[in-house]
Order: C-alpha cells, then structure tokens, then sequence
C-alpha cells in the first residue's frame, strides 16, 4: 500500500480532474442549451446601464401603438386591416437588408400559423418621428448631406415576446467607437433631433429595436397558451449575435397606420450613409 503522502497527492490530482471533467461537462450543456432565461450570450456594454433602460422599455412597449398587438384586426383574407390616416406619419428609419431573409425563415418555423409575420423586405429601426414642417425645402436631404454619417453597423442583441404578443429584435451598436458605452443610440438620435429642431420620441431613445411579427388577437394569444419566454429562447439560439452594416437611411411616409409593418401605402426617400 503507498505510502499516506502518496495516498493524498493520488486523491488530490483525482479531485482535480473530476472537477474539470465536471465543469466541461456543465459547459458543453451551457452552449448547447444557450442561457436559462433565453438571453443572448454576446457581451454587452455598459450592462447597467442597458438593462435598466430595456427593462424601461418593455413596460412602454406593451402600451405603444406601434407594438401593441391588440390593435391589429385581421380582414377574412388573412391581411391586416388598414386605418387611413389624415396626416402621414413621418420617421427617419434604418433600413436592414442583409439579415431579413435568414430571421424572417425562424420566425416562420417557431411561430403559430395564426401569427402575422411582417414582412421582411420593410425590416427597420425606427430613429426619429418628423413632421411635415421638418422635411420642408428638402431639409433632411440637406442635415444629411452636412452631417456626412457613417454607415451603422448592428449586433442582434436579443428577441423578446411581449406580455400583449409581438416578438420584438433588440440590437445594440457594434463599432470601434461604441463598444465602451451604451447610448449610442441616444446620441445618434440627439445629432438628429437637434439638426431637424425635432423632439426625441418619448419611447425609449436607448434602444434599438425591429418589430418581426405580432399575435393579431391577444384572447387568441393568451388561451392558446403559448410559451412567449420558449419562443424567445429559441430564437435567441438561433439569431442571437447576427451582425450587419446599414448603409441606408430612408425618409417614410406612412399613409396607413403602421403601413410598413401591415403593408399599408407608404412613400420613402433612401439617403446612402458613409459606407
């Protein structure tokens, strides 16, 4: 038998390697499985800061007509219903391209049929909401042209599923000067806001987010049960860090309400960013 100093170096190097074993094998199912509560992985700035201006906005979403998904009614033919409106609403938005095709094909596998999924070609951020006296003898062609912006480039950052049923994509900035703070998006719509002499939209300047599909009847979404939170984790898996330069900035007028979510009449000027 070795001797009792033998004895405790062979227990001692058996603990370790169990340990290992043990913590490999825990993280082997971590990055199968993703996060417990569905979050993304991808390292986020300024975490504080972030998390307590999105979990603000997730109390604002739900009561905003733009996500609230009880005030989306469905025609027989499956289209949404069309509210014209009197004055156009007016936004400066990004427009993504390059991503539409690959989240829009997830979101179709993880929802219900009964789900509206928008269309993916009008995939935007909204920035900045205008009115007609601020685009006047062309003046965001003009703000554009002096303020000479950079193309933006995007990290999805997680996908959410509303209390009142719409599955939202969050991004956050991914470029050399935004990596150490979190409000870029606020000081982009700041420049913004201040060359135009246009108010800030009181929903949240912070975050950055895109609308994918809605539940068109919150009764129908919440007696058929469905796990919002699983849906949202699933997607995370799937999308979670997607990234893309937007080197667009389209000017909108929407003659409908939400018209580019519910393919309603719109009319847009593109403006190329510093690409």
């Amino acid at each position: 038998m070795p001797p009792r100093s033998q004895r405790l170096a062979l227990l001692v190097v058996f603990s370790i390697v169990f340990m290992q074993v043990l913590i490999m094998k825990g993280a082997f199912y971590r990055s199968k499985s993703g996060s417990e509560d569905g979050e993304c992985s991808i390292p986020i700035r300024n975490r504080g800061v972030h998390y307590n201006e999105t979990a603000r906005f997730y109390k604002q979403m739900a009561s905003t007509s733009e996500v609230k998904s009880s005030s989306l009614e469905m025609e027989k033919n499956g289209t949404a219903h069309l509210t014209h409106l009197t004055n156009p609403d007016i936004a400066l938005v990004l427009k993504i391209d390059d991503l539409s095709k690959v989240i829009v094909k997830h979101v179709k596998r993880e929802l219900p049929d009964f789900a509206y999924i928008q269309d993916p070609e009008l995939y935007h951020i909204t920035l900045l909401h205008l009115e007609e006296e601020h685009t006047k003898n062309n003046t965001v062609k003009k703000m554009l042209e002096r303020m000479s912006i950079n193309k933006v480039s995007i990290q999805l950052e997680r996908v959410v599923v509303t209390s009142s049923g719409v599955v939202i994509a969050l991004w956050q900035f991914r470029s050399p000067e935004s990596e150490k703070r979190a409000t870029d998006p606020f000081d982009l719509r700041q420049k913004l806001s201040s060359s135009l002499s246009a108010p800030i939209s009181p929903l949240n300047p912070f975050i950055l987010h895109t609308t994918l599909a809605r539940f068109p009847s919150l009764q129908q979404f919440r007696h058929s049960r469905i796990d919002g939170a699983r849906i949202a984790s699933r997607l995370n898996r799937l999308l979670c860090g997607l990234s893309t330069d937007i080197c667009s900035l389209w000017l909108v007028r929407e003659y409908d309400k939400m018209a580019l979510a519910l393919h309603g009449r719109y009319d847009k000027q593109a403006f190329p960013l510093v690409c």
